[in-house]
C-alpha cells in the first residue's frame, strides 16, 4: 500500500509538471515548429513537426525550413536553436551561418545562436535554412522548433535557455561539490560516522560527474567512454542516493539492491559490446529499475519501518517525490511516450535530492540538539538532586556537630550550676529555712534566682522545640497563678515558622512571656489569660482592665519586651483595652530560595 501510494504521489507530481509549458512566443519572432527532415545531400525528405528526434544516431540529417526573405531582412537578425543533439553545422544555401561543432566535444546542452548577415541572402523570396546534425550511436538526433527575428531579442531568450538548463546544472554542481565535502567531513566524525553521510557523499560525487557535461564541454574523453561514464554515474547516484534513504528509516540491504548495482556495473562494460541500440535498452531498463527503487524510497519516507517518526521525514517526501518524478519525465522521454521537451526538466532533479540531503542534515541536527536538551535536563535534575543529597548531607553533619557541642556545653552548664550557683542557692535557702531569720525579701530574690536558674536549663534542654519550651514555663508558673485565681487558657498549635531555634532566641522568648505574665498577675485585675502559638505568632491574652497610657509609654517591662522582640526579629503588637490587654509576636514566614535550605530537588 505504501508503495502504491508513492507511486501516485510521484505520477501526480510528473503530469503536473508535464503540464508546464515551453517558454512563451516572442513579438517579432517567427517559430518554425516543422521543418524537412533529409538525408544529408539527398532529396529524400519527410516533413516533420520539431521537436523532433530520431532513435538511431547515425547522421549526418539536414533540416530545411523555407524561410520568407522579409523574415531576414532589416535590422540584425538571428537564429536560434533551443535544443538540438549531437553535432550540427548551420547554413543559408551554401553560406554558413557559425562554424561546425565537433561532435567530439558533446556539447548538446547548450542552445545555438546564429547571425544572419544580410549578403548571404539570394534574391528569391524563400530562403533555405539547413540545420545539419549528427550523432554517434547511441546518442539521438534532436531538434527543437527554430526562431528566427531580431538578435537582441534571441539574445534574451538564449540568455534565459542557458539560465534554466546550464545554470541549474552549474547550481547543482555546486551543491553536489559542496554536500562530497560536507557529508565526507560529517562522516569522520565519530558522533555523526552513521553510514548515511558515506553514502550521500557517493551520491554526490556521482552526480557531480553526471553534471559535469553539462556545466563543461568535456574533450579529454572520447566519446562512447565520456556516455559510459555519464550513464553509469547517473545509475550509481540514483543508488547510493536510495541506500542512504534505507538507512535512514531503518531498511536493511537486500539481495534485490545486491543484483541491481551488479546491473549497474556490468551495463557500463556492456556499451563497447553490444550494438548501440540493445545497450540503450539496457540502460532504459536498468533507468527503469532506479525510478522503482526511488519509489520505494519516497515509500519509504511516508511510513518509516521503525518506532520513532521523526517530522523531517515529512519535509523530506515532496522534494524526493518531485525528483522522482523529474526523473519518470525523463524516461518517458527517453522511451518516447512523451515528446522531446524544448526546455527539458532533468537539471531540476539533482536540486531536489540535494533539498532532501540537507533536510536530512538539519532533522539530524535539530534531533541532536533535541537529545543533548533531554540529556542536559536529565543531568541538571541529577546534579539538582544531587545537591540537595549533599545540602541535606551537610545539614545533618552540621545538626550533629551542634548537638554534641551543645550536649557539651549543656553537661559543662549543668555541672557548673549544679556545683556553683545552684549549690549556693540551695544553701542559702537552707540556711533562712533553719535560722531564727526572717527576711521575706530575701527570700523571694532566691527564689526569683532559682526560678531564672530553671528557665535557663529549660532553654537548653528544649532548644529546638517552643511548643515544650512553653509547656516547662507553664508547668512552672501555674501553681503562681492558682495562688492568684487566674485561670489559664492554653492554646498551642505549632512552632512558629519564623522563629529561629537556639538558646539564646530560647531565653528572649521565654523572658518576654514571663514578663507579660508577671505584669498580669501585677497589674491587670484579670480572672483569665489565654496563651496562643500559632505558626506565624505567638500571643498572651488578659480579661483585665488594660494598660494606663503611662504604662504603655514608658514602662521598663514593655521597654525590656521591646528589645528582646527585636532582638528574636519578631514584630511586637500591643493591643489593651478595657476588655483587657494583648501582647502578640507575629513573624513574617521564610520566602523560598532565601537560603541553601529551601532548595530542594526536582522529585
Amino acid at each position: 500500500m505504501r508503495f502504491l501510494a508513492s507511486a501516485v504521489l510521484v505520477s501526480l507530481l510528473a503530469a503536473l509538471i508535464g503540464t508546464i509549458g515551453p517558454l512563451p512566443d516572442l513579438e517579432g519572432v517567427v517559430r518554425h515548429d516543422t521543418a524537412q527532415r533529409c538525408r544529408a545531400g539527398t532529396n529524400d525528405c519527410t516533413t516533420v513537426t520539431l521537436p523532433d528526434r530520431l532513435s538511431r544516431g547515425d547522421g549526418p540529417v539536414e533540416y530545411r525550413l523555407e524561410v520568407a526573405r522579409g523574415t531576414l531582412e532589416g535590422d540584425l537578425k538571428a537564429v536560434l536553436i533551443q535544443r538540438m543533439s549531437d553535432s550540427y553545422a548551420l547554413r543559408i544555401g551554401n553560406t554558413p551561418l557559425s562554424p561546425p561543432l565537433d561532435p567530439g566535444r558533446q556539447g548538446w546542452s547548450r542552445p545555438v545562436l546564429a547571425l544572419v548577415p544580410g549578403p548571404v541572402l539570394t534574391d528569391a523570396d524563400m530562403q533555405t535554412l539547413v540545420i545539419t546534425l549528427s550523432a554517434l550511436p547511441p546518442r539521438e538526433i534532436r531538434l527543437a522548433p527554430v526562431l528566427i527575428g531580431a538578435h537582441d531579442t534571441l539574445l534574451f531568450r538564449s540568455n534565459l535557455v542557458m539560465i534554466l538548463r546550464i545554470g541549474m546544472q552549474r547550481i547543482a554542481f555546486g551543491l553536489c561539490i559542496f554536500g562530497v565535502i560536507a557529508f565526507v567531513g560529517l562522516d569522520m566524525r565519530p558522533e555523526t560516522r552513521t553510514g548515511t553521510y558515506r553514502y550521500l557523499a557517493a551520491a554526490c560525487a556521482a552526480a557531480a560527474i553526471v553534471l559535469l557535461g553539462g556545466v563543461f564541454i568535456v574533450p579529454f574523453l572520447p566519446l562512447m567512454t565520456w556516455i559510459a561514464v555519464w550513464t553509469t554515474a547517473a545509475h550509481l547516484a540514483i543508488f547510493a542516493f536510495c541506500r542512504f534513504l534505507a538507512l535512514h528509516v531503518g531498511r536493511r540491504p537486500s539481495g534485490l539492491e545486491a543484483a541491481w548495482l551488479a546491473a549497474i556495473i556490468l551495463g557500463a562494460g556492456l556499451l563497447f559490446v553490444l550494438p548501440a541500440e540493445i545497450w540503450r535498452l539496457c540502460q532504459l531498463a536498468i533507468s527503469m529499475v532506479d525510478l522503482v527503487f526511488l519509489t520505494l524510497a519516497t515509500a519509504g519516507l511516508m511510513a518509516p519501518p521503525r518506532r520513532d517518526r521523526n517530522s523531517e521525514d515529512y519535509v523530506m517526501l515532496l522534494p524526493m517525490a518531485t525528483g522522482s518524478a523529474l526523473l519518470a519525465l525523463y524516461w518517458l522521454e527517453l522511451v518516447g511516450v512523451t515528446p522531446v521537451r524544448t526546455i527539458e526538466t532533468i537539471q531540476f532533479a539533482p536540486i531536489a535530492f540535494m533539498c532532501v540531503a540537507f533536510t536530512h542534515v538539519v532533522g539530524q541536527a535539530v534531533i541532536g540538539q533535541r537529545l543533548s536538551d533531554r540529556f542536559a535536563a536529565r543531568l541538571s535534575s541529577e546534579v539538582t538532586l544531587r545537591s540537595g543529597e549533599l545540602i541535606r548531607t551537610h545539614e545533618t553533619i552540621r545538626k550533629m556537630e551542634r548537638e554534641r557541642a551543645i550536649e557539651a556545653e549543656r553537661q559543662r552548664i549543668i555541672l557548673d550550676l549544679h556545683d556553683g550557683l545552684g549549690g549556693q542557692l540551695i544553701n542559702m535557702q537552707a540556711y533562712l529555712e533553719n535560722s531564727d531569720i526572717q527576711d521575706e525579701t530575701l527570700e523571694n530574690a532566691i527564689a526569683s534566682a532559682m526560678a531564672d536558674l530553671a528557665i535557663i536549663m529549660d532553654s537548653i534542654d528544649a532548644e529546638d522545640d517552643v511548643t515544650t519550651l512553653l509547656g516547662s514555663l507553664r508547668n512552672r508558673i501555674e501553681p503562681m497563678l492558682t495562688r492568684n485565681n487566674l485561670r489559664f487558657d492554653w492554646r498551642i498549635e505549632e512552632p512558629p515558622a519564623g522563629l529561629t531555634a537556639s538558646p539564646a532566641h530560647s531565653v528572649m522568648l521565654l523572658r518576654i512571656v514571663q514578663e507579660a505574665l508577671t505584669n498580669i498577675v501585677k497589674h491587670a485585675q484579670a480572672d483569665t489569660i489565654i496563651m496562643e502559638c500559632t505558626r506565624d505568632h505567638i500571643a498572651i491574652t488578659d480579661n483585665g482592665n488594660g494598660m494606663a497610657d503611662g504604662q504603655r509609654a514608658g514602662g521598663r517591662g514593655l521597654s525590656n519586651i521591646r528589645s528582646r522582640a527585636a532582638t528574636i526579629n519578631a514584630a511586637l503588637d500591643i493591643t489593651t483595652g478595657p476588655a483587657g490587654t494583648r501582647i502578640s509576636l507575629r513573624w513574617d514566614p521564610p520566602q523560598p530560595g532565601s537560603g541553601i535550605a529551601d532548595i530542594q530537588p526536582d522529585a
